[in-house]
């Protein structure tokens, strides 16, 4: 709710701004130019919401943080997690049989992954660069990556 409230009063803030600086101008001479230049700066603003979502979309803490009204948007999120987890270890060559993400509603608590192999034989170094991958990827530490 916080973050529609910013968004909003951003919007307000330009649009005082805007108006302010179209009664001080002292001719229509300047109009189109400023016109111009306040028109990217509502695109900036009217941006930075998607920007933010961007910016935090391979952040599992950002996953934990939302606050879910339904359980089946939290299911949409983890199936969208486990995809991206399975195309990260296809690039690795370590075939995945299943991905189980563990998230608390807590914003502080950390995200578990559990990982099931396809194939036990997946040599170690494999599995230890495709963990390094995830945990620079998600921002997790290493020891919330457990393989089966």
């Amino acid at each position: 709710m916080d973050v529609i409230r910013e968004y909003m009063r951003n919007i307000s803030l330009y649009l005082i701004f805007d108006s302010f600086i179209g009664i001080i101008l002292p001719c229509d001479k300047y109009k189109k130019y400023i016109s111009l230049v306040s028109g990217f700066i509502l695109i900036l603003i009217m941006l930075a919401p998607i920007k933010k979502i961007l910016d935090a979309g391979h952040n599992l803490k950002f996953f934990s943080a939302i606050n879910f009204q339904n359980q089946s948007m939290r299911q949409v999120y983890e199936d969208v997690y486990k995809k991206q987890i399975k195309n990260i270890g296809e690039n690795a060559n370590v075939k995945i049989k299943d991905v189980e993400i563990k998230i608390k509603d807590d914003e502080n608590s950390p995200a578990y992954l559990k990982i099931t192999l396809a194939n036990e034989n997946t040599a170690l170094q494999k599995i230890n660069k495709f963990k390094n991958t995830l945990c620079s990827f998600y921002n997790l530490s290493a020891e919330n990556i457990n393989f089966d």
